[in-house]
């Protein structure tokens, strides 16, 4: 007998979809214009040198982390990280890294470079859109995955993996995503995807989540 709890109201909420589009064009066009290009291999940290910078990833798949092994968030290419410290009265440490997960480029600007962009209206405007983008996804993700409901924990990091670029898809089996995003227990992890999979709710292959069969149920 199922455990699940028919519903249909995601907990993902819709912003995390895409970035306000003309901001974001207009973001990636000035810090392109601006910076210096790089590159990144799979498995290569990118580590703020100093606290006030912006980088733009023109294309590549990134993971921001917290510490050794919290997951915060995903940074596909058209993104933009350094925001949040580049409109800080005072900036604070970063304490956050990044790692790609498959070849990248990305571009960089520096504090000497960021100057010009402060009496540039458009940019702040574009900036300050972006940057409340970001902390709407951030609140969202934090709200749930600090709460006691491991279901709902679940929930949110299938529908997150779902809504993900395929390199995220194909770099985890699905327990391990849910497990690096959640910090929940494997056995716990698996117990609720038995569950869906029983249920018709999910397809998985050979561990990779492949789809969302139908809307994941409301409880467990």
């Amino acid at each position: 007998m199922s455990l699940l709890v028919a519903g249909s109201k995601a907990l993902l909420p819709g912003c995390w979809r895409k970035p306000p589009v003309e901001a974001t064009q207009y973001l990636l066009a000035q810090v392109k214009k601006n910076g210096k290009a790089k590159t990144a291999k799979p498995g290569d940290k990118i580590i703020h040198v100093d606290y006030v910078k912006l980088i733009a990833v023109e294309r590549g798949a990134w993971e921001t982390c917290l510490g050794e092994s919290m997951i915060e968030s995903h940074v596909p290419g058209g993104r933009i990280i350094g925001l949040d410290n580049y409109f800080a009265t005072s900036p604070m440490p970063v304490t956050v890294w990044h790692k790609a997960l498959v070849p990248s480029l990305y571009y960089e600007c520096s504090q000497q470079q960021l100057a010009s962009f402060r009496a540039d209206a458009d940019f702040l405007r574009a900036g300050a859109e972006y940057l409340t983008w970001v902390y709407q996804c951030a609140i969202s993700a934090r709200h749930m995955l600090t709460s006691n409901n491991a279901y709902g924990k679940v929930r949110f990091a299938i529908e997150w993996l779902s809504s993900a670029a395929d390199a995220y898809r194909q770099s985890y089996t699905l327990v391990s995503f849910i497990c690096s995003r959640t910090n929940l227990s494997r056995s716990r992890v698996l117990d609720i995807l038995k569950e869906l999979k029983q249920g018709g709710y999910i397809e998985v292959d050979n561990g990779y989540f492949v789809r969302l069969c139908r809307d994941l149920p409301d409880g467990y």
